[in-house]
């Protein structure tokens, strides 16, 4: 059982590749406390823009691209906010996708 389970693992790894991309939707109404800190500690840029939720009225909404191994970072860095973020995979990104450099992190 154990084998089927690591072969399984090695082989998403393989077809996803081992950089893959995660996108990150973040909705709240104060994100700027998130908004910095993804950027101090992941490097990582955010498009935000004005959003309306049927409940929540008047929010955020941070846009973010990381990569799976910074997802469990960005799960620190929401956890004691009130948000709701979703995280879906991406297939493929043409472009640049922006990453402060390490010695930038300061």
């Amino acid at each position: 059982m154990l084998t089927y389970i690591l072969v399984s693992v090695v082989m998403t790894r393989v077809e996803e590749g081992f950089d893959a991309q995660r996108g990150c939707m973040i909705f709240g109404q104060d994100v700027d406390l998130i908004k910095d800190r993804i950027f101090q500690e992941l490097g990582r840029t955010c498009t935000e823009w004005n959003t309306s939720g049927y409940i929540g009225g008047e929010n955020k909404a941070l846009y973010v691209v990381i990569s799976q191994y910074e997802l469990r970072q960005l799960r620190d860095i929401v956890s004691d906010i009130n948000c709701f973020v979703t995280v879906c995979e991406i297939d493929e990104i043409i472009g640049k996708n922006i990453k402060k450099k390490a010695d930038e992190a300061g």
